[in-house]
This record gives C-alpha cells, structure tokens and sequence, in this order.
C-alpha cells in the first residue's frame, strides 16, 4: 500500500471485504437472515429488524431495475 493509504480506506476494497464477511456470516450461521443479523451485530433481535431492511431495500432495487430496463426499452 501507498505511504498514508489504508487498503480499506479505498471504496472497491471495502465492499470486497464486507462481501465476503457477510457471506462468511450466512454460512456460518444457516440462512440470509441469521447471517445478516450476525453481520449487524444483532443476532439478539427476535425481529430481526436489519436483515428485514436489507431484503425489502434489495427488493426494491430489484424493481427500480425491471422498470428502467422497460423504460429504456421503450425508448
């Protein structure tokens, strides 16, 4: 690394870093769920409140997705 610059300090590492801790966490703990609570620090939460923001924003973005391939196929 450069003198002053931290690997993780740098957008493209992070996200590779984060991704294969979090995918670490799904196969350690069993499913997308239990996994993405164990990421956040919040295994503890029966209502397994971030796992349950992370799906619906996916599925969201998912939707966005459809409808701008749609649009630009329109056009």
């Amino acid at each position: 690394p450069q003198v002053g610059h931290h690997p993780l300090l740098d957008p493209a590492e992070n996200i590779r870093v984060g991704a294969k801790v979090l995918k670490e966490s799904i196969n350690r703990n069993g499913s997308l769920v239990a996994g993405l609570q164990q990421y956040a620090g919040a295994a503890a939460d029966p209502a397994a409140g971030y796992a349950s923001k992370v799906i619906a924003e996916k599925q969201r973005l998912r939707l966005a997705m459809k409808q701008g391939a749609k649009l630009a196929s329109a056009s």
